[in-house]
């Protein structure tokens, strides 16, 4: 219930997504193919942007959606379930363990209680549809509407894919699934026309993907990636100690914990089962499930600095379908155990959240949950500052606080201003630029100390231009690789028009800014000079030098 609590307010991430969210159009969030290599993920913008008009920033109200999403998810674990595991064995029991494992078992749910998580919630019930309609689609039962689930599969895939990459090798676990049914049956594989277009829009996407890749990125950097394989392997066994440490209160791995050793060798054991069950019973299913945890988990396994909890979400789905499988081995010699294992087991995984790693992860959680809801409270009785606003604020430039991100996008979106310029200082300025506003940050309490709202009417000015940085592995780009940028001058006429590098550029006029397309050939610069020019009067803006960076 802590999720849906007043306690988990906006934090972190959160201020610059929904920022970004509110101050761009829908039409421009979205587009068929990715346009860089992380972070393109429109169908989370548009979620994001619907739920903001809808609520504002009553947060208690994202937190019930995406509760609602995840019992949705559950939901779709248990009909998966009840598919593939053979009903006339107890399969029933094993799509109820399964469903549980996934739904409440703490260490992977971090997705549900964080609205930046919104890309991993909504990946993953699109991944859950994908899966259903295709086993459906496969369903000799229902082959009346073969062709209309094979078409819903492909569309969830798609959604998936725009939703976060996490779902890319989604292809290669229906693959190995239509394998496991050829083995139990001993015929050829069925690959089909369906999963044949799953795997085609996979290599198309990775080649999207990898072609917009990741360059001169820092090696110290959280999303540094090498693709070696001890790299592959020793993340995968870092983060089979992360889902089961009990200690850890964080969010990412940081050691080989003692209390994971149960878990780790209770996963070992059922993959050497799984081996034998292939090799002496034909039976693939146990195999192919821990088979499919890996692949689950496998985009992000590259990262070499770090292993974040939030990722085991999805492949959290095939820990609760293996352990599913192995109740449903023990049913088939306990059978008449196996309702009465059902009981213990389904607490025991609740009484995992009181753990000491677990209690202490609410606790930090929602610690600065409070601290950031404590600074909303006191910037919103701050008197809204003028457009184009210098905000300097002292005492935030080191450590975690609300203006960490962006930084000051928070700022932005509290006083729904995409205009404001907030500054990190030590120290305020002896010759502030007007208008301005001095904010004083001291653990979570933010102070109005001085400001001048004075806008000078003679002089024409750039006062912001949106992106303030062109970073190309993850600002949005058009489908022709272009780049739509916003100008906001101290004058708006119809008269305006934006100048790149020297070249005018095409100018839309808003009602508050202006905006152009720079193409490009220009992006390939390492910056961009932009000034404007009013037509009319001859007059222009001092240039602004917008830096073009690759990492």
């Amino acid at each position: 219930m802590w999720v849906i609590s007043e306690k988990n307010s906006l934090t972190y991430d959160d201020f610059t997504l929904l920022a970004e969210a509110r101050f761009t159009s829908y039409e421009n969030l979205f587009s068929f193919f990715p346009q860089m290599s992380y972070n393109d993920r429109p169908i989370r913008m548009l979620f994001n942007k619907l739920l903001n008009d809808l609520f504002g920033l009553n947060y208690t109200l994202y937190h019930l959606v995406f509760v609602f999403i995840h019992l949705i998810n559950v939901y779709i674990v248990y009909r998966i379930g009840l598919k593939i595991f053979n009903v006339s064995r107890n399969g029933l029991y094993s799509a109820i363990l399964s469903a549980a494992i996934f739904g409440i078992y703490p260490t992977s749910l971090m997705a549900v209680s964080w609205i930046s998580a919104t890309a991993d919630l909504l990946c993953c019930l699109f991944s859950l549809l994908c899966i259903l309609f295709y086993l459906k689609s496969q369903d000799k039962n229902l082959n009346h509407y073969s062709v209309f689930y094979s078409i819903l599969a492909l569309l969830f895939y798609y959604l998936s894919l725009r939703s976060k990459e996490m779902s890319l090798l989604l292809p290669i676990i229906l693959i190995l699934y239509e394998l496991g049914k050829a083995v139990v049956i001993k015929r050829k594989i069925n690959f089909n026309w369906c999963l044949g277009l799953h795997f085609l829009l996979m290599i198309v996407f990775s080649w999207f993907l990898f072609t917009g890749g990741l360059k001169e990125i820092p090696l110290d950097n959280p999303y540094y990636q090498d693709f070696h394989i001890s790299v592959l392997i020793r993340n995968t066994i870092r983060y089979l100690f992360l889902y089961f440490d009990l200690t850890n209160s964080g969010f990412t791995f940081y050691s080989y914990s003692v209390s994971s050793i149960i878990g780790v060798l209770l996963f070992i054991y059922l993959f050497i089962l799984s081996c034998y069950l292939l090799l002496k019973k034909r039976n693939p299913a146990l195999l192919i499930s821990l088979i499919c945890i890996g692949i689950s988990i496998s985009v992000v396994l590259p990262m070499v600095n770090m292993q974040h909890r939030l990722y085991l979400y999805i492949p959290s789905i095939f820990i609760g379908f293996s352990v599913g499988f192995s109740l449903e081995l023990l049913s088939g010699k306990k059978r008449n155990l196996i309702w009465e294992a059902l009981v213990i087991l389904i607490p025991l995984i609740y009484i995992v959240s009181f753990s000491p790693g677990m209690v202490n992860y609410r606790l930090s959680w929602l610690g600065n949950c409070q601290k950031d809801a404590f600074s909303i409270k006191q910037i919103l009785k701050i008197d809204k500052p003028v457009r184009g606003s210098n905000v300097y604020i002292k005492g935030a430039s080191s450590g975690y606080n609300i203006f960490f991100y962006g930084p000051g996008n928070s700022l932005r979106l509290l006083f729904d201003d995409p205009s404001l310029k907030p500054i990190l200082v030590e120290d305020f300025p002896e010759v502030p630029e007007s208008p301005y506003l001095f904010l004083e940050y001291s653990d979570g309490e933010v102070k109005d100390l001085q400001r001048n709202n004075t806008i000078s009417k003679e002089k024409f000015e750039i006062i912001s231009v949106y992106p303030s940085l062109i970073n190309k592995n993850t600002v949005k780009l058009n489908a022709d690789n272009s780049l739509n940028i916003g100008v906001t001058s101290s004058i708006i006429n119809e008269n305006l028009e934006i100048y790149v590098n020297g070249q005018a550029m095409k100018t839309t006029i808003g009602k508050e800014f202006i905006s152009t397309v720079v193409p490009k050939e220009e992006l390939e610069k390492p910056f961009l000079i932009i000034y404007v020019k009013d037509k009319l009067k001859g007059i222009k803006t001092d240039e602004v030098k917008i830096m073009i960076i690759s990492y």
